[in-house]
């Protein structure tokens, strides 16, 4: 024991040494100390981030989309101010039906950057084709387009809108912008439409032919770009939701050259029946939409 209390008084005063001196630090030394722990922890932070977000890009690339959400949620959870993890969790979130989801996702994008066109034509989108509440989708697709003239994305959702609404003449104008920028098969066949309304039939007709006939290797010649397409070629970078003309636009890729007057006029008779249906929905609320096909 007599050993000891020498080993221990000893370990004692460097104890109290030690103690002694970091009281003495000067105020700018443990300062620095605290920045620097600081650095330290946001650096660990950024690298898993994004260690993170790469595994939900590769997820979402690969298609496995309920592994991609769990790390989107957990890439989230780390920087909630990241736009593409906002955007693209957003994405896979609507993609596996939780709307919810996709909606606080594109809603918080907004809430960070007021200038994501993307964000606001995705959840403009989520509520017309999944909700039905065209009062939320329409102020969407107009700030949209107040941001970015020059993609046709937002004009083309302003243009279904208007048609939903019965305002032909401004889907009209929508419709003639848009086919100046490049051609495309919707506006094609709903000018037609529009055409077929007024009792032009011959000037529907051509619409609906060029609808038919339509060249999807055409591209944009404008200049202006199509809100859809991809530099990537990465087939989940954009969520595909059903537009409210898509079953037509399907059947106008199966249709061939020797389709008649009778058959278009049968297609646009069905087109109204179902903007018939489509405001009763808007304006009851209904959770759920038709489908052509």
């Amino acid at each position: 024991m007599k050993r000891l209390l020498p080993l221990i008084l000893g370990l004692f005063l460097l104890a109290f040494a030690l103690i002694t001196v970091l009281r003495r630090r000067s105020p700018e030394e443990r300062s620095a100390t605290a920045q620097q722990s600081a650095r330290t922890a946001r650096r660990d932070s950024v690298t898993q981030f994004w260690a993170v977000y790469r595994e939900a890009t590769r997820y979402r690339i690969q298609g496995a989309l309920e592994q991609a959400a769990e790390k989107y949620t957990e890439a989230l959870r780390l920087n909630d101010r990241h736009e593409d993890a906002l955007y693209y969790g957003g994405n896979v979130y609507f993609q596996l039906g939780r709307f919810q989801e996709a909606k606080r996702a594109w809603a918080r994008l907004i809430r960070v950057n007021p200038l994501s066109t993307r964000a606001y034509i995705e959840l403009g989108d989520l509520y017309l084709t999944e909700e039905h509440n065209l009062e939320e989708a329409k102020p969407l697709y107009r700030r949209a387009f107040q941001i970015s003239k020059e993609e046709t994305g937002p004009l083309i959702r302003l243009a279904r809108v208007a048609v939903l609404e019965g305002d032909l003449d401004q889907a009209a104008q929508y419709y003639q912008d848009i086919l100046r920028a490049y051609p495309n098969r919707e506006a094609f066949f709903l000018t037609g439409y529009i055409a077929w309304r007024a009792g032009a039939e011959q000037n529907a007709w051509e619409f609906f032919g060029k609808s038919v006939n339509y060249d999807a290797s055409s591209g944009s010649k404008s200049g202006f770009s199509n809100e859809g397409d991809t530099k990537t070629g990465d087939p989940t970078e954009y969520v595909r939701m059903e537009g409210l003309f898509d079953g037509w636009i399907r059947k106008l890729a199966r249709l061939d050259s020797g389709v008649t007057r009778r058959e278009m006029a049968a297609m646009y008779r069905d087109v109204q029946s179902y903007l018939q249906s489509m405001r009763t929905k808007v304006q009851s609320g209904a959770d759920t939409h038709a489908d052509p096909d």
